[in-house]
């Protein structure tokens, strides 16, 4: 290390790499100083995103997704073999089915496992359950609308419009659900 190198060094910073060097029997550091500021920056975004709240979160989304897809298919499967009712139709009745059971799924896990809440005070539940119904109608249209036009007007696989849709759909109601419905106060 030079002694220009020294000076442009705050004093913690040369204290930091003189320990590096001593520990290293005299071999340069691999990590200097800005290196450490990259590892905080990924470590503050590990810590973000890498928590109990995200990745139980992440695994209820994939488990109410699965129950979405069973019922999904199931439901499917049953009114399409009827033969009653359109290809359509058949799709848009089985994708409400699924929603209407994945909704009730969601709700239970996230609200006991992913927010850990466990206030069940009635007028609590009320709006709780409320808005977090609320949310889902709302993504849920927006679900069922995006496979209409997936399947209806662009002639696409119903199942590949599903996948693509609930993909947006987890990220859409994780953030309702941090920012509005198991906030904490």
């Amino acid at each position: 290390m030079t002694e220009r190198e020294d000076k442009d060094m705050t004093e913690t910073e040369l204290e930091h790499r003189k320990e590096e060097l001593k520990k290293s029997d005299g071999a340069a550091p691999i990590a200097g100083p800005k290196d450490e500021k990259k590892d905080g920056f990924i470590k503050k975004l590990m810590r973000a995103f890498l928590n109990y709240e995200t990745i139980s979160y992440l695994v209820v989304g994939v488990l109410t997704t699965v129950v979405d897809f069973l019922v999904f298919a199931a439901a499917n499967e049953a009114i399409q073999s009827s033969g009653r009712l359109s290809e359509v139709t058949a799709v848009m009745i089985a994708q409400v089915i699924s929603w209407a059971a994945a909704v009730l799924f969601a709700y239970i896990l996230n609200k006991l496992v992913v927010f850990r809440n466990y206030n069940f005070r009635l007028g609590h539940l009320i709006y709780e359950a409320s808005t977090f119904v609320a949310a889902r109608v709302m993504s849920g249209v927006l679900v069922t609308i995006a496979i209409w036009v997936m399947v209806d007007l662009l002639h696409s696989n119903e199942y590949a419009a599903k996948i693509l849709t609930s993909i947006i759909n987890i990220v859409f109601n994780y953030a309702a659900s941090k920012l509005f419905i198991f906030k904490k106060k």
